[in-house]
């Protein structure tokens, strides 16, 4: 009896801690540099396909976002990543949009996160500057 008693605490002990580096594991991959650009990657992608579900999968509650972004569609964007940067940390990312014209237009931004859970979800997006192309 004091065996399987033993046996018992030793298989849930062995649970617990497996379980803990599982979130561990899982709170780690979800901070990577990654993880965050491919959070950016679909957050755009989403936008331009005007795919709402999606949106409200990667965004919290109160997300907001001052990009002029209305017409954004699919294959005229370009995403370029600057890293992690600040605090709260944010993801610096510069986006260069072609316009109907041919134009193109870059806005610099930083994506600004929050964790739900495991996951993370797109809580702002703060426009720092806009330029366009310098005719030559």
């Amino acid at each position: 009896m004091k065996n399987k008693r033993a046996l018992l605490i030793i298989v849930l002990t062995g649970a617990v801690v497996i379980m803990a580096v599982a979130v561990f594991i899982a709170i780690s991959l979800g901070n990577s540099q990654g993880a965050r650009s491919n959070l950016l990657s679909s957050y755009f992608k989403a936008l331009s396909e005007r795919d709402t579900t999606l949106m409200e999968d990667l965004t919290t509650v109160g997300f907001s976002s001052d990009l002029p972004l209305d017409g954004l569609t699919p294959k005229t964007y370009s995403l370029y990543s600057f890293g992690q940067r600040g605090e709260p940390p944010a993801q610096r990312f510069a986006l260069i949009v072609t316009n109907p014209d041919g134009s193109e237009t870059v806005y610099l931004a930083d994506m600004f996160f929050a964790q739900r859970g495991l996951n993370r979800e797109v809580d702002a997006i703060r426009l720092i500057e806009r330029g366009t192309g310098i005719k030559e």
